[in-house]
């Protein structure tokens, strides 16, 4: 059974349409991340997507070493911003007071 869901997995993330799709996607997220809701942004912090997520990119690296590459980029871009985001507010709150 697992070796059919790798199978049916392993031919997904092989399309060509696929690919090119999960890179335009992977692009936009990276060049529209400041237009993006910090609220939107805090999902991705939560540690059960953190496990979900690393677990993803360790099944594309054995698949597709790029999209595994490219997603874990991805992900640390929109963490850096969420982290950079949360550190600017509480810097205006401590100054505000």
């Amino acid at each position: 059974m697992l070796n059919k869901i790798h199978k049916t997995l392993a031919n997904f993330f092989l399309n060509i349409y696929v690919q090119i799709f999960i890179t335009l996607v992977l692009l936009i997220q990276v060049l529209t991340i400041t237009l993006v809701p910090t609220s939107y942004l805090a999902f991705y912090s939560k540690l059960s997507i953190r496990i979900l997520i690393a677990i993803l990119v360790a099944y594309l690296v054995c698949i597709h070493p790029y999209y595994g590459i490219a997603l874990t980029t991805v992900f640390i871009i929109i963490l850096n911003e969420y982290n950079r985001r949360r550190s600017e507010e509480h810097t205006s709150e401590l100054q505000s007071h």
